[in-house]
């Protein structure tokens, strides 16, 4: 899933740490001072925001993140101008419906020709599609975040949009390699889910093939050779594939578990942007106005919120730090049963 070089996985305690090392290891000594100062400033405001109360967490989660969205830029060689704006908004449109969230849209701007919209850098460096601004539901961009999707489905009485993926598989042979995405369906929303799936284009990179094993349903990216030095860019390669069919992942005890999305691929957004964009308009609120923030808190979705922030800035981090070192990156306690 994050697979750029060919290394195991990481694992520690302190994904900012490792950011800085990476940093320094990786960038040209000219831009690691920047790099430095914009994860100072996210460990800055990511533990500013353990301590204050609730109504505060939000922009101070969101202005970590939106450091480190700049240090991922950096690290994929994109040249950050000084006068960056967010790229990412709260449409004026919002303020009539504002304690009516299924009226709320994000919206996301076009790509500027100077790099200076932020947001559409970091989503096209996600492998994320931009064609000009576009609006997304807030509850849709929710939707698509794993870690909360129960809440969600439970409060917005919505149906399931995740399948589970049983296990990914990177096989070589006879010098060629080629990804293999297991599921094992359990009951008939599962399967109904998976038909939905495949009849999207976005399944389109990986093929239903035989499987051996009862229950198991498998699906296979092409074949690629894979020998000498050709092996690093295959695997790339078949990483970039299994992004394109709308995988999302949450970070367990057991490291990272992967789904399947089956939201509709014109308002798909890749996991880590989709989980910045749902703290960017929290965080937009709590900016400018911290009572609405509040009533929403006190209504129908104030659950959701509260487990938004409770369960999401950890995982963001860590997804953060994987797309950094190309990766996995998990917690300590992810070996504890390997």
């Amino acid at each position: 899933m994050f697979f750029q070089k060919k290394r195991q996985r990481i694992i520690t305690s302190n994904p900012f740490a490792l950011m800085e090392h990476l940093v320094t290891s990786e960038l040209a000594s000219a831009k690691r001072p920047e790099a430095r100062a914009y994860i100072e400033q996210a460990s800055d405001f990511y533990d500013a925001a353990s301590a204050p109360r609730l109504g505060s967490k939000p922009i101070l989660y969101y202005y970590s993140f939106l450091n480190l969205e700049k240090v991922l830029l950096l690290l994929r060689n994109v040249a950050i101008p000084s006068a960056a704006r967010h790229g990412i908004s709260d449409p004026r449109a919002n303020i009539r419906e504002r304690f009516r969230l299924e009226g709320q849209n994000i919206l996301i701007q076009n790509r500027a020709g100077d790099h200076s919209q932020l947001f559409p850098e970091f989503l096209a460096a996600l492998g994320g599609t931009v064609s000009g601004d576009r609006a997304i539901s807030f509850l849709t961009v929710v939707a698509q975040i794993p870690s909360v999707h129960r809440t969600y489905a439970q409060v917005a009485s919505s149906k399931n949009q995740f399948i589970p993926v049983k296990r990914i598989e990177l096989v070589c042979k006879d010098s060629h390699a080629w990804s293999r995405v297991i599921l094992a369906p359990r009951n008939d929303k599962e399967r109904e889910a998976m038909k939905i799936w495949q009849g999207m284009s976005c399944s389109g990179p990986v093929k239903r093939v035989s499987s051996p094993n009862k229950g198991e349903v498998w699906f296979e990216t092409d074949r690629r050779r894979a020998r000498g030095q050709g092996v690093a860019p295959t695997f790339k390669t078949l990483a970039a594939e299994l992004r394109g069919i709308q995988l999302s992942s949450i970070l367990t005890g057991e490291g990272y578990r992967h789904y399947l999305c089956i939201a509709d691929q014109a308002v798909f957004l890749p996991p880590l942007a989709a989980a910045t964009a749902a703290m960017f308009y929290l965080g937009s609120i709590t900016r400018y106005k911290p009572a609405d923030f509040d009533k929403i808190r006190a209504g129908k979705y104030g659950w959701l919120c509260e487990e938004l922030l409770a369960t999401l800035p950890l995982q963001i981090v860590y997804t953060f730090a994987s797309e950094m070192a190309g990766v996995d990156v998990v917690k300590p306690m992810a070996v504890v049963r390997e």
